[in-house]
């Protein structure tokens, strides 16, 4: 079994913080890191369902929130260290302009291209690009939707073919 996301992380209680006993064990575990300070307590209304969570016991399928945190900051410098980038998505309106841009050209196929045949090569043609085009960029760490404008090409040549009947 995978082990528990309390048990991945190095956690001291509030209690031991604040216990003058550990104040010079404290300082040595404090260098060099980074410290978040969070509730784990499983009565905590801070916690996340993860994918990591999916398999876990009933007890175990949410993950604290400082967690999340530590892993989000864990990507961000580990993006920094390895020199490698960090995924990257468009905005709400250039992925509206995407779609609207997939929906255009297929009324413009529409119109091109009489025969159904053609029309049907010119459109799966179209949807080989739209996904050439996306996995290109998602291997250069970008995220950008492929299923809306594939959608919006197919709907809309089909509706304006048939209107032009």
């Amino acid at each position: 079994t995978l082990p528990s996301p309390l048990d991945i992380a190095q956690q001291i209680t509030l209690k031991e913080s604040l216990d003058e006993r550990l104040a010079p064990d404290l300082n040595q575990l404090f260098q060099d890191r980074i410290v978040l300070i969070g509730v784990t307590a499983p009565s905590s209304t801070d916690s996340w369902k993860t994918p990591y969570s999916r398999g876990a016991s009933s007890q175990q399928r949410e993950i604290p929130g400082v967690l999340v945190q530590a892993h989000a900051i864990s990507q961000i410098i580990s993006g920094v260290l390895d020199g490698r980038s960090l995924f990257w998505w468009w905005s709400s309106w250039l992925e509206l302009i995407w779609v609207w841009t997939w929906s255009g050209l297929g009324i413009l196929l529409v119109v091109i291209f009489r025969r159904p045949l053609y029309l049907g090569i010119a459109i799966t043609t179209a949807i080989f690009l739209l996904f050439i085009i996306c996995f290109g960029i998602f291997i250069e760490a970008g995220w950008i939707p492929i299923v809306p404008p594939a959608l919006a090409l197919i709907i809309t040549s089909v509706v304006v073919a048939r209107l032009k009947r």
